[in-house]
């Protein structure tokens, strides 16, 4: 009996895990949805009241629409982070979703950077995949300024 329950636990604990192809795909349709709001006659104004996650695995999310003076964006972060929101897990699945050009990393940045025709996008985590307590993730999605805006 002891072991049977030992065994559902175990089952249980397996089943819970999220599956990658899962956690990508999700991630994808999220960035794709940013993408689109970026579009908008006021960039991310559709966001702006979202109740959902809008970017998969990071629980605290502020939207700022955008505006003339201002590009307007998408800023995510989770402390205590699971693994799979690290940079250099997140970075890929950017750059494969939404086709992201890398940017040469700034002198004193931990950011990787990204850009498409129409945004800019920063992943950063402090901490790698060794640590276990105190792990941070960020993402900031904002719209690029067209040439010649303040």
């Amino acid at each position: 009996m002891k072991a049977l329950r030992k065994s559902l636990w175990i089952v249980a604990a397996i089943t819970a895990l999220p599956a990658p192809a899962a956690a990508s795909g999700e991630m994808c349709a999220a960035l794709n949805r940013i993408a689109a709001a970026a579009q908008e006659p006021v960039p991310f104004a559709s966001l702006e009241r979202s109740q959902a996650s809008l970017v998969p695995g990071y629980d605290h999310c502020r939207v700022e629409t955008g505006t003339v003076a201002r590009a307007g964006g998408v800023f995510c972060h989770q402390r205590f982070a699971p693994k799979s929101l690290i940079a250099d897990v997140v970075a890929p699945q950017v750059r494969e979703c939404l086709g992201a050009e890398p940017v040469p990393p700034e002198r004193y940045s931990n950011a990787s950077v990204f850009r498409t025709a129409d945004m800019t996008i920063s992943i950063e985590s402090r901490c790698d995949e060794r640590c276990h307590v105190g792990r941070i993730a960020s993402i900031t999605i904002q719209r690029r300024r067209e040439e010649g805006s303040p």
